[in-house]
């Protein structure tokens, strides 16, 4: 997905990402950017299947069509870190502003228009589920729950990291990458461990099967 293309000029400052709280004008720009993209992937594929062909996707979704806190956790709590480091002095706060991932976690209502409005698939399948490294963890942190959020902290922020710094290098520079994510493992921690959030590091997903339309 490509980051989405704002009207007026840093809308989304100290974000880098939809909020709970944020302006309902962002949201609006990454779903309008989401719908274009999705519909282009859906038609691309479409011509390349045969009637009756099933496409399976699984990728990050949402369960409500307004973003919750949880749903956004990640990207805020990077968003965090950069302005803890744009007050620092270590990058550029502006940067920080006009910075905007291009990703997209989608509710089944965004999937369920898109579908329908490219035209070429029926739904066979559409179902959220929810993925997380808990019990796994639980293994390697010798079974003592008090260890879980410094490891879900460190796996996240390595997974997160491996995903996001070529991105987050090119625009603000090598030398940030460092001190940025482990400023954000301590956020994550922090967060995994409070009494509202404890372990919880479950993340929605959805499983999509289509099938190519006979016309």
């Amino acid at each position: 997905m490509q980051a989405p293309t704002m009207r007026t000029e840093h809308p989304n400052r100290g974000r880098v990402y939809v909020s709970e709280s944020g302006p309902a004008a962002v949201l609006d720009a990454y779903r309008s950017q989401f719908h274009a993209d999705f519909l282009a992937f859906l038609s691309c594929r479409a011509d390349e299947m045969r009637p009756r062909g099933l496409l399976i996707l699984t990728f990050v979704a949402r369960r409500t069509a307004r973003p919750t806190a949880h749903d956004c956790y990640l990207w805020d709590f990077l968003a965090d870190a950069l302005m803890d480091m744009a007050a620092d002095g270590l990058v550029d706060e502006e940067q920080v502003h006009a910075f905007n991932v291009p990703f997209y976690g989608p509710c089944l209502d965004d999937l369920a228009k898109v579908i329908a409005r490219e035209g070429s698939f029926t739904v066979r399948t559409m179902q959220l589920f929810d993925i997380s490294r808990r019990c796994l963890l639980l293994q390697s942190a010798s079974d003592d729950d008090d260890d879980l959020p410094q490891w879900l902290a460190m796996e996240t922020t390595s997974t997160v990291r491996a995903v996001v710094e070529p991105m987050l290098r090119a625009h603000f520079g090598l030398e940030a990458m460092d001190g940025l994510f482990c400023r954000y493992s301590l956020r994550l921690e922090e967060y995994y461990r409070s009494n509202t959030s404890r372990n919880k590091d479950d993340l929605t997903n959805v499983f999509l099967v289509l099938e190519k339309k006979l016309h």
